[in-house]
């Protein structure tokens, strides 16, 4: 996180960033749509043009909701109430090129429904590469772009050093009472 963008995981598509703008970089939860303010900032950074007023935002915490929630597999409903908000307008220009644009009944919750929407998305065309980090103290999800989908981290620099540490902390604590003798026996070798 730089100080010009305030997001956990800069550059991670739509729906995942929405899901993102609350997290715990240090056990303490930041939620980037706890106010206008910081929820524009996290717009801005997120591409998303306009203003964000009272009514986009609350649309705005509605769809990190209802992603979240269907990430986690409690459910689609909220997700779909979510879509139910956008329609597609089709059409075709002069030069008979064909156009499909998303849009939101109500400009407020135009952010909203484009991350839902970017949600489907990624669930078609790449399902098992959408990932939440498997640091249990993280609340982070993210795209995977490995070219062998096997990362396990929203970043190797913080939760996957924690979580090496962790293991190998671990493993030296779990050898520590074998490695020295007995206070009372001598040691053999």
């Amino acid at each position: 996180m730089c100080m010009n963008d305030p997001r956990a995981l800069p550059g991670e598509p739509l729906a995942l960033d929405l899901v993102d703008t609350e997290f715990a970089p240090d056990g303490t939860v930041v939620d980037l749509l706890a106010t206008a303010e910081s929820a524009r900032a996290w717009a801005a950074a997120a591409g998303l043009a306009g203003t964000l007023g009272e009514a986009g935002l609350g649309a705005l915490r509605q769809a990190r909701s209802a992603v979240r929630d269907a990430l986690e597999g409690r459910g689609t409903a909220p997700l779909n109430a979510v879509l139910d908000k956008g329609r597609v307008r089709l059409s075709v220009s002069d030069a008979l090129a064909p156009s499909r644009t998303l849009q939101a009944g109500e400009a407020a919750w135009q952010p909203a429904v484009l991350a839902a929407a970017n949600l489907l998305d990624l669930l078609e065309t790449a399902q098992d590469r959408v990932k939440h980090c498997e640091n249990p103290d993280c609340m982070l999800w993210f795209f995977d772009t490995t070219r062998n989908g096997t990362r396990r981290w929203c970043s190797m620099a913080a939760c996957g050093n924690r979580m090496k540490a962790r293991r190998h902390y671990g493993r030296v604590k779990a050898r520590a009472p074998n490695s020295a003798p007995s206070p009372g026996h001598p040691a053999t070798f």
